[in-house]
């Protein structure tokens, strides 16, 4: 499954999600691991990008552009919803110790 990160602002469309997955806040923000570390880190030592880098990230950029419409462009109805399917346990092979 894929997960539209800017849908998470629309109430029906994270009541989905949340039935599909079986749980609930799907949208409660948390602190992220190592934020603090990661922040001071990148002031220590910044990203250096070279011309050639970037010109190369753009243009991939631009598939990944393309892929997001066409998986996206289908959720900018209300009948979209009625798609998602529901949580089933059984649906899912899990690699927890029993």
């Amino acid at each position: 499954m894929i997960i539209v990160m800017e849908m998470l602002k629309d109430p029906k469309y994270v009541q989905a999600i949340e039935k599909f997955f079986g749980v609930a806040g799907v949208t409660i923000r948390k602190m992220p691991y190592c934020e603090k570390e990661s922040h001071e880190a990148n002031r220590l030592i910044p990203l250096v990008v070279s011309d050639e880098y970037r010109e190369n990230m753009t243009s991939l950029n631009q598939l990944d552009i393309k892929l997001y419409h066409q998986l996206s462009d289908c959720l900018n109805s209300d009948t979209m919803y009625n798609n998602f399917g529901e949580w089933q346990p059984d649906r899912w092979v899990y690699n927890m110790p029993k």
